[in-house]
């Protein structure tokens, strides 16, 4: 009788530390940026639509350009978090080096929510990088 109590209590007890232990795995999971996803964060509509939105917000000028022929390329960096909102946006990279990636920035972050990044079935912070040209 007394083998079984202590069995039991050891059971309770060992449940109660692997309970703890998922609660602290939980919060930490909280503030992980993943790079790879089982499932990739999306634009509403897709990337397609998301270079559709920059191309018609993002406002060139000829003081931007310093030219009729304007090209640039650009490396973007960006969190896209749980709820699908967008943070932390950096530009990368940019050739040839312009003024226009803090326009960029401003309209990457003033974008819709993005459908979210999902890792095991559920909503992860992703960091998402991808290429501009003009």
């Amino acid at each position: 009788m007394k083998s079984a109590f202590i069995i039991v209590v050891s059971f309770f007890i060992f449940s109660f530390a692997e309970a703890q232990q998922k609660e602290i795995r939980d919060r930490t999971d909280d503030k992980k940026i993943y790079t790879t996803v089982e499932r990739e964060p999306e634009f509403p509509g897709g990337m397609e639509k998301f270079f559709k939105y920059l191309q018609t917000n993002i406002h060139l000028y000829k003081k931007d350009t310093q030219k009729e022929e304007f090209q640039a390329s650009f490396i973007f960096q960006m969190i896209i978090e749980k709820d699908g909102r967008i943070n932390n946006v950096k530009e990368l990279r940019r050739i040839p080096n312009t003024s226009i990636g803090k326009q960029i920035i401003k309209v990457i972050k003033a974008s819709p929510r993005w459908q979210p990044g999902l890792q095991n079935g559920h909503p992860v912070r992703v960091r998402y990088s991808f290429p501009l040209h003009f």
